[in-house]
């Protein structure tokens, strides 16, 4: 996903076996094949290049369940369609130079909730060529829940789990009031909590700047317009899953106050 994911576990001294570490990683790896957007093999991608009725799998159709969710609360601003204007921009970046307004056009045409049909079964189909999904609004955090659940369910309900920066957290260590957590959303912007039991993601404009024709600019996208956000502007959300929290995060970048 483009970025270091790391586990920590309190568990006993003398039975470090217990955690089921490979298993972390081949999940970590399940949501890297199905929602990526980089992959040309993921199963995201292919979804969208068949334009017919194609059966999802369980980690793609939580995604989608969470794009749906995340797009009608936060009235549109987090769409995991927005992937042609993701790719345009990734390109101009690139070279250097922004889009050309036509090319903008048609990558805004193939954007769009409603041009993603979805049926019991489950099933999904694109309903336009030159449609592609990406979840970097929220992937890693769907990513950190699932691997949550299974430390959870290995009986290791202790733990704190990061994601570039996003974190699950499981109860705390025993006798411990909560987790540390140090939050920054712009440097030397910072404050430290103790949390348990919730997720925590910070997103913002000075972590990772694009500069294109000279201009600074940040890597969050307003799906509604097609534009990136160009106001310093950082939030902080603290929420019961990661998912929510990874969303939320970058939806209240572009909704402002």
């Amino acid at each position: 996903m483009g970025t270091t994911f790391e586990v920590r576990v309190w568990c006993r001294e003398d039975h470090p076996e217990a955690i089921p570490i490979g298993e972390l990683w081949s999940e970590l790896q399940r949501c890297e094949e199905a929602l990526s957007d980089y992959r040309s093999t993921s199963e995201s991608r292919r979804l969208v290049e068949m334009l017919s009725w194609t059966p999802v799998g369980e980690v793609l159709a939580e995604g989608l369940q969470w794009g749906e969710h995340l797009h009608e609360a936060s009235g549109g601003v987090v769409d995991p369609t927005v992937g042609p204007l993701t790719r345009l921009w990734r390109r101009a970046a690139r070279q250097g130079a922004l889009p050309p307004r036509d090319r903008l056009e048609t990558a805004r045409e193939a954007v769009g909730w409603h041009l993603l049909e979805q049926r019991p079964g489950p099933e999904a189909r694109a309903t336009r060529e030159g449609m592609r999904l990406d979840f970097g609004a929220f992937g890693k955090g769907l990513a950190l829940d699932r691997m949550g659940r299974l430390l959870v369910e290995a009986g290791l309900p202790h733990f704190m789990l990061d994601g570039g920066g996003d974190l699950l957290l499981g109860l705390a260590p025993p006798g411990a009031p909560g987790w540390p957590v140090r939050i920054e959303g712009r440097p030397g912007d910072s404050a430290s909590l103790l949390l348990a039991e919730c997720a925590v993601a910070t997103s913002g404009l000075a972590a990772r700047p694009l500069v294109i024709d000279e201009v600074q600019i940040g890597h969050i996208l307003d799906a509604r317009s097609g534009t990136w956000l160009d106001q310093d502007v950082a939030a902080t959300v603290v929420a019961p899953c990661a998912a929510e929290a990874d969303g939320w995060a970058t939806a209240l970048c572009v909704l402002g106050d």
